[in-house]
């Protein structure tokens, strides 16, 4: 997770497919600094969705739950149109608005 070590490996990636595997390893191996520096690794941040709002999403997409967790989170990334596509999802299988609301609460996994 260090940036500039990062940067300095890039470059090695337009030529992975020139070089043999384990001739490839070495040579990262060895651009990577013996140290003891530390560095934080970035959590992602995923968000917990109802179990019901998982069920609707797959059942309208054709998906297994944990790829409905994606869509869900993507069409929540993306602004009021996807929050508004969410809310017809969930309109389309008969629910009220109250019902709706308490699906799309969103619980930021900490």
């Amino acid at each position: 997770m260090d940036d500039e070590l990062v940067e300095d490996m890039a470059p090695l990636y337009q030529v992975f497919d020139k070089i043999p595997p384990p001739q490839f390893y070495k040579l990262l191996i060895a651009m990577v600094p013996r140290s003891n520096k530390f560095c934080p690794w970035i959590k992602s941040k995923k968000f917990k969705h109802n179990k019901d709002l998982l069920d609707l999403v797959g059942k309208r997409f054709e998906v297994p739950k944990y790829q409905a967790a994606d869509y869900i989170n993507s069409l929540l990334l993306s602004g009021e149109t996807g929050q508004g596509e969410l809310v017809r999802i969930c309109k389309a299988y008969g629910l009220e608005d109250k019902e709706v609301e308490a699906l799309l609460e969103e619980k930021k996994d900490e």
